[in-house]
């Protein structure tokens, strides 16, 4: 597997934009979140990336960093002569277990799996998934969901990018209609699952979230690390404190019972946390957690708001790397704006 010539020489590129970065700014951890695998002859979206892109990403950031590992953040013998990068997945399908942890094992990459655990014991499709398999599947033109307090939806099936674009709108206006388990957004994803039919259906029985057998095949393999993605991929915030905590306790309770081991890190479904949802999480005994905000994140700084880069499904390897580089040199502008402001204050 290698970078084709133009892509080698876009990293190569980007990589002294990385070095000086770094230099500039020691210690610098940039957590980098993927959620499902795919095939290369699979239909993509943008929470898909393809096992042979997915390759080339991993061989694109080795050369601008150094792979970690979550308990090695604080460290900064680990990777103390540049940037460092901690590999993460969220939610939980099968092909981890087909692809993923063959992959970073034959790369010697650490990385850290977040599940949730609702879905990894009742084989139930993320809410999300649902979505994506009806319309995907129906190549629906437009969605019209005015009834339901939304609006019409259109979509553009013959430019993958831009259609997905358009059903990610979607996927965020539905986020604020509450969480799966609220009437509303129930009553919407009834709607979708009788549009996507059996079609839908069979669809989703092949994307799958993995089940309590392959989570432990995960845990077993020795670069490889299982966090808590919250229970039922509730938004957090959304609930009670109460809520919160029987939500993150009860997921890392059922996560250690499984793996026999402690279970650390919680990445916040949708990344969202407020002070609550961090004051639950220290109380129910995880170490770190883990944001979907892009930013860099540095020994001293604060372990339970990590930022994290989200790769696009359509993302190339130079394009990961670009975006990275960007990110470093937006953190340098922010350091050095605050420091500004501590010397006029």
């Amino acid at each position: 597997m290698h970078l084709s010539k133009k892509a080698a020489e876009e990293v190569l590129a980007w990589r002294w934009v990385v070095r000086l970065a770094s230099a500039l700014m020691p210690g610098r951890t940039c957590a980098v979140a993927y959620h499902d695998l795919r095939e290369d002859e699979e239909w993509p979206n943008g929470l898909r990336v393809s096992v042979t892109e997915f390759k080339r990403h991993l061989m694109a950031l080795s050369r601008v960093g150094t792979f970690v590992a979550p308990e090695d953040l604080e460290s900064l013998e680990a990777g103390r002569t540049g940037l460092r990068l901690l590999l993460t997945f969220d939610d939980g399908y099968t092909s981890w277990v087909r692809s993923g942890i063959q992959i970073v094992a034959s790369m010697g990459v650490p990385a850290l799996f977040f599940l949730s655990t609702h879905n990894m014991t009742t084989g139930e499709p993320y809410w999300f998934d649902r979505v994506i398999a009806s319309l995907t599947v129906r190549r629906e033109e437009k969605l019209d969901l005015s009834d339901m307090g939304l609006g019409l939806y259109r979509f553009a099936w013959n430019d993958e990018s831009r259609g997905w674009d358009r059903l990610h709108a979607l996927l965020e206006d539905l986020k604020t209609v509450g969480n799966a388990s609220e009437p509303r957004l129930a009553k919407i994803l009834d709607r979708l699952d009788r549009l996507g039919g059996e079609e839908a259906r069979a669809l989703l029985a092949r994307r799958r979230p993995l089940n309590c057998n392959e989570a432990r095949k995960i845990s077993g393999e020795r670069l490889c690390r299982i966090g808590s993605h919250g229970h039922r991929h509730d938004i957090l915030t959304r609930l009670s404190p109460g809520e919160i905590r029987s939500n993150l306790a009860g997921s890392k309770k059922i996560l250690e019972e499984l793996i026999g081991r402690p279970v650390t890190d919680v990445a916040y479904p949708n990344g969202a946390a407020n002070s609550r949802v961090v004051e639950e999480a220290i109380a129910t005994g995880y170490s770190r957690g883990f944001l979907a905000t892009a930013g860099t994140w540095k020994p001293g700084a604060d372990l339970y708001r990590i930022p994290r880069l989200l790769v696009n499904g359509y993302d190339s390897a130079a394009r990961v790397v670009a975006r990275l580089s960007i990110l470093l040199v937006k953190s340098i502008r922010a350091d050095a704006k605050r420091k500004a402001l501590h010397r006029e204050a």
